[in-house]
């Protein structure tokens, strides 16, 4: 997912620019761009390696979201450049060049207000991601921007649905918007 996907695809979703969540957010290249856009930009990352990237002017939080608090394993796969991108503690059970331990929490034990925007990209955990944080979307009603490559994701879509959210899909990606 890019700045730009976000920009042209999300933002003109977003009626409000309190807080902006960024869940995979690797080196917060899709977090730093926003911190003058929204009051409040949060980042969510747990690999070791590439969250140390996130500038201070973000909020890093070094953990993965999913639907349960537990202790979890990232996995990297071998993408043939040996490169900490595309890490997920749901795919690639297989196997990886690096596996990393973390702490896996829900975004709703984080209580956060004012969300506006929500991106999730964690290579296959997005389903997770949303039970998880069903509580804020429910009570904030966010603009949430997700990846659902070939498909792979379509509950993701339905709970959206279910929730009475518009979704559109974009190439690879989906926004949901709630309107009144």
């Amino acid at each position: 997912m890019s700045v730009h996907k976000i920009t042209q695809w999300a933002l003109p979703y977003c009626k409000k620019f309190h807080t902006y969540i960024d869940v995979g957010a690797h080196n917060g290249d899709t977090s730093v761009p926003f911190i003058t856009k929204f009051a409040r930009v949060y980042a969510f990352e747990p690999n070791p390696t590439t969250n140390q990237l996130i500038p201070a002017s973000v909020k890093m939080f070094p953990y993965a979201l999913g639907d349960v608090e537990m202790e979890n394993v990232l996995i990297i796969p071998d993408n043939g450049f040996n490169q900490n991108t595309h890490g997920s503690t749901t795919r690639f059970r297989h196997g990886g060049i690096r596996q990393y331990s973390c702490t896996q929490k829900t975004l709703d034990s984080f209580e956060f207000s004012d969300v506006s925007l929500i991106k999730i990209d964690v290579e296959g955990g997005e389903l997770g991601v949303v039970k998880g944080a069903v509580n804020t979307i429910v009570n904030w009603k966010p603009v949430v921007m997700f990846e659902n490559k070939q498909g792979k994701n379509n509950l993701v879509v339905d709970f959206f649905r279910d929730l009475r959210y518009n979704v559109k899909k974009y190439k690879s990606d989906w926004i949901a918007w709630y309107e009144e």
